[in-house]
């Protein structure tokens, strides 16, 4: 059994729409996400905070609903 080439074509065409679609979404938008500190800034500690399921709990049970 052999496939057309047109499909073949689509096939491709279609393979890499949906790739450049995934890449906008995986890659970084540039090469530094995060702009340089000022010399002042250099010892300022930041906190990062975990807000899963603090805000929203995304799993749906038949107890609890979302």
């Amino acid at each position: 059994m052999t496939v057309p080439a047109k499909a073949v074509e689509l096939y491709l065409d279609t393979r890499r729409l949906v790739e450049e679609q995934i890449r906008s979404y995986t890659e970084p938008y540039s090469a530094k996400l995060l702009p340089d500190l000022l010399p002042q800034e250099r010892h300022v500690f930041t906190l990062v905070l975990d807000l899963n399921e603090t805000v929203i709990h995304y799993a749906w049970t038949r107890d609890t609903s979302w």
